[in-house]
């Protein structure tokens, strides 16, 4: 099972594993995060550009989605799923 162990106990193919899945996500959050801020001016926006050019959602999808990813946060964090299929009768 890859995980990560504290004492100097993770092996090595848990640290590759893990950064590998990290360095997946790593641009993604940088993005969202940037998007949450509002902060347009970085060398990061430079290179990826704007979001704007996609005509179904156009500027508000870089406001709705990173919300959209903190609601689903907060939903794990504090099992909410769990608890509403407990309300509906299901383990």
């Amino acid at each position: 099972m890859y995980g990560i162990y504290k004492d100097n106990n993770t092996d090595s193919s848990s640290l590759f594993f893990t950064s590998i899945n990290f360095s997946r996500v790593s641009a993604p959050i940088c993005f969202n995060y940037l998007g949450i801020i509002n902060y347009k001016i970085s060398a990061f926006n430079y290179i990826l550009g704007d979001i704007d050019l996609v005509p179904v959602f156009g500027s508000s999808l870089t406001t709705i989605f990173p919300l959209l990813l903190l609601t689903f946060f907060l939903f794990n964090f504090f099992d909410i799923y769990e608890r509403i299929l407990n309300m509906l009768g299901y383990k």
